[in-house]
């Protein structure tokens, strides 16, 4: 009987004492589905596939991630000849901290699976694996975009810092060509209005829905050109829209109260902006987990999105 384990209870037990050909066989099986299981160059959920820039070289031990964010505060002023008035200008510097929390999921073993595939020459179920990793993989997914907040990690949607607005009208095939731009605008012209044009989008995530609507509605009458075609040909800073099903239903934060939202994202797709915290996901050692049980635990460490730069982040909601 094999099994799979997530949380807390994923981990309980002690080192497994396997007799010599049980433990190398289970060993080199792990090996060779950890080669073609957990080395994967595309990850299969969106905020683990390219989306967002991902930073993983943490150390062991490191149970938070801390950055740091520099400001200048003052202004300098026209002397008189004889002044000594100067203005006094400062930087100003706040530090960040992040939790890195454990994330896991197990297989569990049977004694008897276990010696039947050691003495029938039978490779262990690469699917059981394949589950594992993407039992974390789903939970980092959500934490990327959702957050955690019993465990105090930021989403990208419910991050406090990022810029908000609210449509007036949803992206939608029912509404028309003329107000889906101005809902798009608001997504390509907030960031750069709001920071002094120091901060300016590449990138717009839209619900699924709202990215068909516009993608499939004609601009004008006369013409085939897209409302979303029109809209990245001239909006002078985002030039990828990409349909993401994460957006609709979102968990957001209102005032600090959780709700549900679709939502159009669009920042800058650069690591001084936002990143997400993830190490990746690693093998364990055996445990042993009960006189007839052994486990084969793997663990990632997230830190959930961080968001150095806010102004060059802004949701739409009620799109």
């Amino acid at each position: 009987m094999t099994t799979i384990v997530t949380g807390a209870g994923a981990f309980a037990g002690q080192p497994a004492r396997l007799d010599a050909k049980t433990g190398f066989f289970l060993e080199g099986e792990l090996e060779k589905i950890d080669d073609r299981v957990f080395v994967q160059p595309k990850p299969m959920l969106n905020a683990l596939g390219g989306l967002f820039p991902v930073k993983s070289d943490f150390a062991d031990w490191q149970k938070s991630y801390s950055y740091r964010a520099l400001s200048s505060v003052g202004k300098a002023k026209i002397l008189d000849p004889a002044a000594n008035d100067f203005p006094i200008v400062n930087a100003q510097r706040e530090e960040f901290t992040t939790p890195l929390m454990p994330i896991g999921a197990a297989v569990v073993y049977d004694a008897r699976d276990l010696a039947a595939a050691v003495n029938n020459n039978l490779n262990l179920d690469e699917a059981l694996f394949m589950a594992a990793r993407r039992a974390i993989e789903e939970k980092v997914n959500s934490i990327a975009f959702s957050g955690d907040q019993d465990h105090g990690l930021h989403g990208l949607l419910t991050h406090p810092g990022i810029g908000r607005l609210a449509a007036a009208n949803a992206i939608a095939s029912g509404t028309t060509a003329a107000n889906n731009l101005i809902e798009l605008n608001k997504l390509a012209n907030s960031a750069p209005n709001n920071s002094g044009q120091v901060e300016s989008p590449d990138i717009a995530l839209l619900p699924p829905d709202s990215y068909q609507a516009s993608s499939q509605q004609r601009h004008d009458t006369g013409t085939d050109t897209t409302t979303l075609s029109f809209w990245l040909g001239t909006n002078g800073y985002i030039s990828t829209a990409q349909p993401i099903r994460e957006l609709s239903g979102a968990t957001i934060l209102t005032a600090g109260t959780a709700g549900t939202s679709d939502v159009a994202v669009s920042f800058r797709r650069d690591p001084m902006v936002l990143e997400l915290l993830f190490s990746g996901i690693q093998r364990l050692p055996i445990m042993q987990t009960g006189p007839l049980t052994y486990q084969v635990p793997f663990v990632g460490y997230c830190g959930g999105m961080v968001v150095r730069l806010p102004k060059g982040v802004l949701m739409l909601t009620g799109v």
